[in-house]
């Protein structure tokens, strides 16, 4: 799988609430396989179309939902929107859920990057580790 260099940068407050609503992934990050027996995966679950059971996830987008979620939540709490929660999407176990699929993520991809303190010190004057300004070697979401 091809990679790159990516520096993680501070997003500016202004543009966070935009970067995260153009955050889309066509069919939800879903994938048609076409005779998934042929290669070796287990059923997926039902297209609409025919029937079949041959529609598939893909992890990075399902970490971005569950990140998505779990920052819906948290605005909700702060009362910055009201959240639907009748996609089902909003409820405790989908959300215990997400945390739970996000940790064993961050284990399975166990970024070895050595991160050192920012230039920029907390409001208590503290010196602090953000990640901000490093690179890190990424996986290309799209081959070139």
């Amino acid at each position: 799988m091809p990679v790159e260099t990516r520096t993680i940068n501070r997003t500016p407050r202004a543009q966070e609430d935009a970067i995260w609503a153009n955050l889309t992934f066509g069919d939800q990050g879903y994938v048609l396989i076409e005779n998934p027996d042929k290669h070796g995966l287990p059923p997926g679950v039902t297209n609409g179309a025919d029937r079949q059971r041959n529609v598939y996830g893909v992890s990075w987008t399902h970490q971005l939902h569950c990140l998505m979620m779990i920052r819906d939540e948290y605005h909700s709490m702060q009362g910055r929107h009201k959240r639907d929660r009748r996609d089902g999407h909003g409820d405790i176990h989908h959300i215990e859920h997400c945390f739970d699929y996000l940790r064993q993520n961050i284990e399975c991809v166990s970024d070895m990057t050595i991160e050192w303190a920012d230039k920029e010190r907390t409001r208590n004057g503290d010196l602090q580790i953000n990640g901000y300004g490093i690179n890190h070697q990424c996986r290309k979401k799209v081959s070139s």
